[in-house]
This record gives C-alpha cells, structure tokens and sequence, in this order.
C-alpha cells in the first residue's frame, strides 16, 4: 500500500510538473509570436516621435503625387457657359477617372492628360487651363481617391481606410477608425512605411501633445498604422490561450488528485 500511494504521489507530482512546463511555454510562444508579427520598437530619448530608418524625405511635407494606377475625381465649383459644348453634366458633379500605364487620363472634352507625378493642386491647374478653351473660366477641384491607409490593432474599427484630402494625419486616421480602445498603449503607436522589405518605422507617443507638430504623423499612400495592446493585456491573453489549450492537462490532473484523496 505505501509503494502505491509513493507511485501515485509520483504521478501527480509529474502531471503538475508538465502543467507548470506547459503553461510557461505557452505564454512564451504568445509572446514570441507577438514579436515576430509587432516588433516591439521603442523610442530612445525624449522625443514624443522617433523615427527608425529614416528616408531621405521624412520629415517634410508630404503631397502625393499622382501615379499610374491612381483614381481621380473632379469636380466644377462655378458655373460655366456650356452654349460651346454639349458636355451636359452637373456643375458639381464628382467624375473618377483611372491614371492609365502612361500617366494619362482620358478626360471628356479635352482628351487624354498627362497628370502623372503632379500633385492635387498642379493637376487642377492643368486642367483648369485645359478647360478654359471649351468652358468660360472653370475653376476645378481635383481629388484623388484611391490613397488607402490600413489600420490595426487596438482601434474601434481596423481596415482599409481611403484618403480623400491632404494633410490628413495619424490623429484624425485614428478617429475615423473609432478612437483607440481601452487597451490601446499609447505610448507607442506605429506607422511602418514605404518599401516593405526596409520601411521606415514611426513610433509615437500619443500621450504627449508635442507630437502633433511632426510633419511625420501626416498619413501617406499605403501606410500601415499599428496600435499594440497594453503589455499587461498580452500577459492575460497569453494565460487564457495556454488555460484554453491546456484544459485536458487540467482535467487528467484534477481526476488524479481526486483519485489519490480516496486513496489515502
């Protein structure tokens, strides 16, 4: 009897060996795949915006420039004489058009346009001067409508996000994505961008209002925004994932510490 009860000690012993084992594994695992997938940047010094690999341009005042692929839209804000034309559309109608492989977009009266490496305000002033040969002093507004910004993590609503408007930054992008969560960090949200074998990664520190002066922080064409979680909600995360997945391991050492109270 007391070599069954040594042996059944043993036993339990070693179950509870595994389990300790398994759930300490499996939380580094979370952990290690968090910072494989977000890697984990921090900003030295005191600056609220801390630049890693920075491109030549950062910094400075971003205005895209249209691009082959790019989708316009243009809209008339005045009214014009249309008694030269039979172009019968809607003064402020919004019209898309695609940036063709050349650069060109095949506008209706005027034809096709190079509009390629312009920004929003030089093409409306091509366009404008193009006009003004078929309408009485157009005066146009040119948007481009196919920037898109993704947005991750602890937001009200991640996705694709289109800009339509210059001078958009993380702040406002934050917004129209709900807001950060409650488990947002803060301290170091990021925006990967440009080439992404070697893009250049923002962290911002939110929680300082001397961010907002960064030229850094206005969004760009195919940026990436990630807001991580608190470190503290990972931990609890990685807990429940190992409970879960250990809920077997769970159940096999309660039946053997039940089976050895009726032993004894």
């Amino acid at each position: 009897m007391k070599y069954h009860h040594s042996l059944t000690s043993g036993r339990l012993f070693l179950y509870i060996f595994i389990l300790v084992f398994a759930v300490g594994f499996s939380s580094c695992s979370y952990k290690n795949r968090n910072a494989i997938l977000l890697p984990a940047e921090k900003p030295s010094g005191d600056e609220p915006v801390f630049v890693i690999n920075r491109s030549d341009t950062s910094g400075s005042t971003y205005s895209h420039r249209i691009k082959s692929g790019d989708k316009i839209a243009i809209r008339f804000l005045n009214n014009y004489d249309l008694s030269k034309t039979s172009f019968n559309v809607d003064a402020t109608m919004e019209v898309g058009y695609v940036i063709d492989d050349r650069g060109l977009a095949n506008m209706p009266l005027v034809g096709k346009v190079q509009l390629s490496g312009l920004t929003r305000e030089e093409a409306s002033r091509k366009l404008e001067k193009l006009y003004s040969s078929v309408l009485n002093n157009p005066i146009i507004e040119v948007s481009i409508i196919s920037i898109k910004v993704n947005v991750f993590g602890e937001v009200g609503s991640q996705g694709k996000y289109l800009i339509d408007r210059d001078n958009l930054s993380l702040i406002d992008l934050l917004a129209e994505a709900g807001g950060l969560t409650n488990k947002a960090r803060k301290k170091s949200v990021r925006i990967i961008r440009g080439n992404p074998k070697n893009p250049e990664i923002i962290v911002v520190d939110l929680r300082r209002i001397g961010s907002m002066k960064y030229q850094e922080l206005l969004m760009q064409d195919n940026d990436i925004v990630i807001v991580d979680a608190m470190r503290v909600y990972n931990y609890s995360d990685a807990f429940q994932a190992g409970g879960t997945a250990l809920q077997p391991f769970l159940f096999v050492v309660n039946t053997l510490a039940i089976v050895y109270t009726i032993s004894r």
